[in-house]
């Protein structure tokens, strides 16, 4: 039993302990439209995996995915008693102590004089044996009391975990290591850990207050802190871009500024080259004009 507020870690901490052990990971896939009859069905499936086929596996369910509250109740059987009653028709149960019968004899036991009551003790012990349930609950409002006085097997028959806050040399490392791969230097690293610790543990000192003032609470969870960092993150990486952009930018037009100068001063060149040619060309054009004039007057 993971108790603890959204984004304390509860899934992902149980999905890491399961990796590790190489068990196998089962949650089922809450919409509109599920039923009771897809819940039965879900737990057919994990029942008949660990019971089985003798696989460990972790049934990680969350408190958000309990659209009824019978899926509590068939729980709550589980952890007592490892089965639902009435779970499966007689068809089913058969196929199952068939499945039993052949692990068995895989494994070099022989069990084809067995009773039904026998093979299905077995299968029991399996489910009891490899099947490990993790129930994530947030303890925020009075839900969570009322389940527990429900359904006791959820304290009795459950090691409890409680996820709190984290403390502060874990929110400076956490974000030493999502900050290590960015391209800044030390120092400058050093204090932009210190900056989001600062303004995560400002929050909840803040949200603290918030909730004396008012009676409402506003909760500060692991989950803020790394969007917070990762937000911080993104935001540097778009100021970046967009100021190496416009430093292209401005290396761009300046190049083109200095290659506009340089061909001015190219025709510049070329102007005062042709300067003695133009002048001359400005006198003979002028000996031209005298002399078409004269040319006309006589022709008058």
């Amino acid at each position: 039993l993971l108790v603890g507020i959204g984004g304390s870690g509860r899934q992902s901490l149980t999905k890491l302990a399961t990796f590790i052990a190489n068990y196998e990971l089962f949650q089922i896939e809450v919409n509109k439209s599920y039923s009771i009859n897809d819940w039965k069905n879900d737990l057919k499936k994990v029942l008949k995996r660990s019971g089985a086929d003798g696989k460990h596996v972790v049934f990680l369910f969350s408190d958000l995915q309990i659209k009824d509250e019978t899926f509590l109740e068939d729980i709550s059987m589980i952890l007592t008693t490892g089965e639902v009653p009435n779970l499966f028709a007689p068809d089913e149960k058969a196929n199952i102590l068939e499945r039993i019968q052949t692990s068995a004899q895989e494994k070099g036991k022989d069990l084809q004089e067995s009773s039904f009551a026998k093979l299905y003790s077995m299968f029991l012990e399996n489910v009891k044996s490899n099947l490990h349930i993790v129930l994530a609950i947030s303890p925020i409002g009075p839900s969570f009391r009322n389940r527990l006085r429900m359904f006791p097997s959820l304290i009795n028959s459950c090691t409890i975990d409680w996820f709190t806050e984290w403390p502060e040399d874990a929110l400076e490392k956490v974000a030493n290591n999502f900050l290590e791969e960015m391209d800044l230097p030390d120092d400058l690293r050093k204090r932009c850990v210190v900056m989001c610790n600062h303004f995560h543990l400002g929050v909840k000192r803040m949200s603290d207050r918030f909730e004396k003032e008012t009676k409402r609470c506003n909760y500060v969870t692991p989950t803020s802190y790394l969007e917070l960092i990762l937000t911080f993150k993104s935001l540097l990486n778009g100021k970046k871009d967009e100021i190496l952009n416009l430093k292209t930018r401005y290396e761009m037009g300046l190049g083109k500024l200095e290659f506009a100068s340089s061909q001015v001063s190219v025709m510049q060149n070329q102007l005062t080259d042709l300067r003695p040619q133009l002048l001359e060309t400005s006198d003979e054009t002028e000996k031209l004009m005298i002399k078409i004039e004269q040319d006309t007057i006589q022709v008058e």
